[in-house]
């Protein structure tokens, strides 16, 4: 009958207003639930802004900087004079290409080559944070993976299309840039991901940072406008020694810098086997056997000069040796005062900070140099 409906014993029971109202309703489009569409469709979505927390924007500063850096020094050291939007009129159909040494500058070659650094850096941080999850259960609860408000499906989709991404970007260049980018799409991918797993290695944590973010994003930075055809698939060549030079002492600077951010990760990370040098030495003496490499750099920095890799004027950076040891002062002084305590919650602490404002400062302080000197 049509006003009742049968209970689990077979009685009929009248069908009441509850009932009606457990009933299936066709929902317009306005009322679809928000879960069932894209995160970027809504700005203001809890959703979306879990993803670029996922991304860790402040660390996309250094790749952001560095590269536009590297690109305005080559230009500047090609004998650019000029700025121009149009894309090489030989490539019609590929309008991103660069036309070579010595053009006026593409500026949209520069923001499509630093873009991709960029995206690089940031599908390096989606994809660490889904191998780290566990880790991060322990030492960063609050991170989107670990606190449920992205998946680890969402996180490797970010990813992967941000790499898919950037690998395509990078055909559309000439010369060395192409082969950096895979190097960084590799050694970054490696870095998190297992059976090679770079930060489970003692001191491939620091060297694999190091050569990627350090040498390779600079020269692949320089060879957004540098143009150079002459590269082996595995080891581009970039053949000025300055971007070498330069990829160099950031290298090395960065082998020391990047122990600051493992501090806050030892309780995970011994628990899970990566042998960062505060889990393998004790967080003291990993600050101690990081010192060197807050001097090195600058070492090295007046040893090009001397080479003539550099031009003179760069040994004006050198007074940045007293803020980068005051990041690394910074980071041993907070460690000895949590000795024996918790070191959970250290990140983006002030050594932290610190360490990414002095590389970005020297990333900033060679560009400016390159442009106001002759070179």
């Amino acid at each position: 009958m049509g006003g009742q409906t049968k209970g689990r014993n077979g009685q009929r029971r009248p069908r009441g207003r509850d009932q009606l109202a457990d009933a299936p309703t066709s929902a317009s489009p306005e009322e679809a639930p928000e879960e069932d569409a894209p995160f970027w469709s809504d700005l203001h979505s809890p959703k979306f802004w879990a993803i670029i927390e996922l991304l860790r924007p402040f660390t996309l500063l250094a790749p952001l900087i560095g590269g536009l850096s590297a690109a305005l020094i080559a230009f500047r050291i090609s004998g650019g004079t000029g700025v121009v939007l149009q894309s090489d009129p030989s490539l019609p159909l590929i309008p991103y290409r660069l036309a070579g040494v010595g053009v006026d500058l593409n500026i949209i070659s520069l923001v499509m080559g630093v873009s991709t650094l960029v995206m690089i850096n940031a599908a390096s941080n989606s994809i660490n944070q889904v191998y780290d999850l566990r880790i991060d259960r322990i030492n960063k609860p609050y991170r989107p993976i670990p606190s449920g408000r992205v998946t680890t499906g969402e996180a490797r989709t970010v990813a992967m299309v941000l790499y898919f991404a950037v690998l395509w970007r990078a055909t559309l260049f000439r010369g060395a840039f192409g082969s950096l980018v895979l190097v960084l799409v590799i050694v970054s991918y490696l870095y998190s991901a297992p059976p090679v797993r770079f930060k489970k290695r003692l001191w491939g944590n620091n060297l694999s940072i190091a050569y990627a973010r350090g040498l390779v994003g600079f020269l692949a930075g320089y060879a957004i406008l540098a143009g150079e055809a002459s590269i082996t698939p595995l080891f581009p060549v970039v053949e000025n020694p300055t971007p070498w030079a330069i990829g160099v002492i950031m290298g090395v600077f960065l082998i020391g810098a990047t122990t600051t951010k493992d501090y806050a990760d030892i309780e995970g990370d011994r628990r899970f086997g990566m042998r960062t040098l505060p889990v393998h030495y004790g967080p003291i003496r990993a600050s101690y056997l990081s010192l060197p490499f807050f001097i090195l750099p600058f070492l090295l920095l007046i040893v090009a000069v001397q080479l003539e890799y550099l031009i003179p004027q760069t040994l004006y950076l050198l007074p940045l040796q007293a803020w980068a040891l005051y990041a690394w002062w910074l980071g041993n002084r907070h460690l000895r005062s949590l000795r024996g305590g918790s070191l959970i919650g250290l990140e983006n602490s002030p050594a932290w900070v610190h360490m990414y404002l002095v590389l970005i400062a020297l990333q900033i302080g060679f560009a400016t140099i390159y442009w106001v000197f002759p070179t």
